[in-house]
């Protein structure tokens, strides 16, 4: 399973690709979701924003990534990194790697995070943009 996201200041949007079917000789199926921040998190720092739409997205498609290692394609290093080290110097940030762990915990997947560029990530990029 890999799963992308992305946020801007107004929205967050995800996709989920199964490589599954694709291996057992079906298509590939892409899903996406996403939807628009309300008015209180609008003012968040943009890497808050990133933690939340990782969150949406894996929350989205909980009954997809239950026991399953998925891997998470982002373009922002900063969010990666808090990612892959379960560690941030922010407070709200170390607050949403907790909720991540406890996903993780509660639905047996294993996050694997991998940075990748802005132009490698555009369908998600193009959905937290999107008006709605």
């Amino acid at each position: 399973m890999t799963i992308s996201t992305d946020a801007s200041k107004l929205a967050w949007g995800g996709h989920l690709h199964n490589q599954e079917n694709r291996q057992h000789g079906g298509h590939m199926d892409f899903e996406s979701t996403r939807a628009k921040w309300p008015l209180e998190l609008q003012s968040e720092h943009i890497h808050i924003l990133e933690m939340h739409a990782v969150l949406n997205t894996l929350t989205a498609f909980t009954m997809d990534l239950s026991n399953k290692a998925v891997r998470l394609l982002y373009d922002n290093q900063t969010v990666v990194a808090a990612i892959r080290n379960n560690f941030s110097k922010s407070a709200a940030m170390r607050q949403l790697l907790l909720k991540l762990n406890m996903f993780c915990v509660t639905y047996n997947c294993y996050i694997i995070p991998q940075w990748v560029s802005t132009h490698c990530n555009k369908a998600a990029d193009t959905l937290s943009r999107i008006n709605l």
